[in-house]
């Protein structure tokens, strides 16, 4: 379109390339940030679900840590941040630390 605007000498024609021109723009600007939102929704996981029987929450990320509550198989969490081996999920108010493997992401 840009091309056919320099060439062309017909004002009609270069106004028609300069609006196809910007339509293309706009389009390609809307798409784009469509993809991006969608993208960012499919990977950020901010919710999971216990899958072992019985999980232990703890006060920190350590193996050595004191134990704030445990949780049971199939309690919906909020996860708020990871570490290593471990995420920080937050039920009703109360947070805490819990293995990886103890939490299926969704």
């Amino acid at each position: 379109m840009v091309l056919m605007f320099f060439i062309t000498k017909l004002r009609r024609r270069r106004n028609i390339s300069l609006m196809a021109g910007m339509a293309f723009a706009l389009l390609l600007i809307f798409s784009t940030t469509t993809a991006y939102f969608h993208k960012k929704s499919i990977l950020d996981h901010t919710e999971g679900i216990i899958v072992s029987e019985q999980a232990d929450v703890l006060l920190s990320p350590l193996d050595k840590a004191a134990v704030s509550f445990e949780l049971h198989e199939g309690a919906k969490v909020k996860l708020l941040d990871q570490n290593e081996n471990w995420l920080q999920i937050e039920v009703s108010g109360n947070s805490g630390w819990v293995e990886k493997e103890n939490v299926w992401e969704i």
